[in-house]
């Protein structure tokens, strides 16, 4: 958090040096960099504000706590700084176009090379600096989860339905711990085997390892994103200074460098869009889940297994699950997996095969604002302890992956 707070501290200081640049000498160039120093010094401060948000606990009112305040931030840091490049390059367009056809209106505006070169080859300076600070240590992750020890909220209703809960976080089944767990040491699961499947998992542990250290990573790259963008600047402001003439430099510069920065954030605001609408992790293959939770010796079926994102590296799952033999088994070895695979936030329902409603189907249904089980009449034979597993045909109305 330090390394951010200094970041973002020296960036606001050149924004205001950049600013009152850009004004005394009329250089649009040197305004679209501050503007991109805009969008570090509001993405850090975001990332700073995740973080205090991120600390707080979950209540009554706010189940999941605020992890997504981040992607809120976020996306409404890159709306701002979309208007302004907009408006930057609006400006530029209307130079170019004045300077081409030699219109009255380009004598009032001359940009002064000299200290646009200056105040650009202080923004190499600054850059130079962040970079040395971000990248210090660059490449180590932080976790940044949380746990509940000791406390047991778990909940199972065996002939009542099925529906079992567990939000037990405690020394042995601590989502933390698990995670860090080697897939390879957990080939025994509360006296269950499970099938290694390591291509997978080392597929997904490659992809989940993005999210390390997420936020320093992040504003390093838009210091480096900046640096470039400082030379391109100083490249200007030295083709003024050594020609006045060459006022065209300016606003050419601003237009390469407005698409830059929309180019820059658009990545940011298809992530946020992906989260705020609940889309699958990019780091997880819904398919390697299912297949994970399949090869367990306890579990018959799967189906309905949806997993989101609350904010990125942070997810949260459903899984619905007909066991073979012990329920309590079946959703401890799901649990398990999950946790392995960086799922925290984890609903596990089991269902029951010796209620009478299993002599007929069931299925599952998500409706736009809660998740819903339907059950419905048809013809499916009850498992039984130590059956062994059969292809099954998808139930109808379940979601299954291919």
């Amino acid at each position: 958090m330090k390394k951010l707070q200094l970041a973002c501290l020296c960036s606001f200081l050149f924004m205001c040096v950049q600013l009152a640049g850009g004004y005394y000498t009329d250089s649009l160039a040197i305004l679209s960099d501050a503007a991109h120093v805009l969008s570090d010094v509001a993405s850090f401060l975001v990332s700073l504000f995740a973080m205090y948000l991120g600390q707080l606990p979950a209540s009554a009112t706010m189940p999941f706590g605020y992890h997504r305040a981040e992607v809120i931030g976020a996306l409404l840091s890159v709306l701002l700084i979309w208007v302004l490049a907009i408006g930057l390059l609006w400006t530029a367009m209307q130079r170019v176009y004045n300077q081409g056809r030699g219109g009255e209106e380009v004598t009032d505006v001359v940009v002064d090379g000299k200290t646009m070169f200056v105040v650009a080859m202080c923004g190499l300076g600054i850059n130079l600096l962040l970079m040395k600070i971000l990248g210090h240590g660059h490449g180590h992750g932080h976790g940044h989860g949380h746990s509940h020890d000791g406390q047991d909220r778990g909940h199972c209703h065996g002939q009542d339905g099925g529906h079992c809960h567990d939000d037990k976080s405690g020394t042995t089944s601590s989502a933390q711990d698990l995670v860090r767990t080697p897939m390879s040491a957990m080939a025994l699961i509360d006296g269950v085997e499970i099938e290694p499947l390591a291509a997978d998992v080392e597929k997904l542990a490659l992809k989940s390892s993005v999210f390390e250290n997420i936020n320093v990573r992040a504003a390093y790259i838009h210091a480096l994103g900046d640096f470039v963008q400082s030379l391109g600047v100083c490249l200007a402001g030295g083709l003024i200074w050594y020609n006045p003439s060459w006022q065209m430099a300016d606003p050419i510069t601003t237009i390469l460098f407005s698409f830059l920065v929309l180019a820059t954030t658009i990545g940011v605001l298809t992530r946020s869009v992906h989260i705020l609408m609940e889309g699958a992790p990019p780091a997880l293959d819904l398919r390697v889940v299912e297949k994970r939770i399949r090869a367990l010796a306890s579990v018959y079926d799967v189906h309905d297994l949806h997993v989101w994102m609350l904010t990125e590296g942070h997810y949260a799952a459903s899984v619905h699950i007909l066991p073979n033999g012990e329920p309590r088994v079946a959703l401890r070895a799901t649990q398990r997996v999950l946790a392995s695979l960086g799922v925290r936030q984890q609903t596990v329902q089991v269902e029951d095969p010796t209620d009478r409603d299993w002599t007929e189907d069931l299925y599952c249904n998500w409706t736009s604002h809660s998740n819903v089980a339907i059950e419905a009449e048809s013809k499916m034979s009850v498992p039984r302890a130590g059956t062994k597993k059969a292809a099954l045909e998808p139930l109808p109305g379940s979601t299954t992956f291919n």
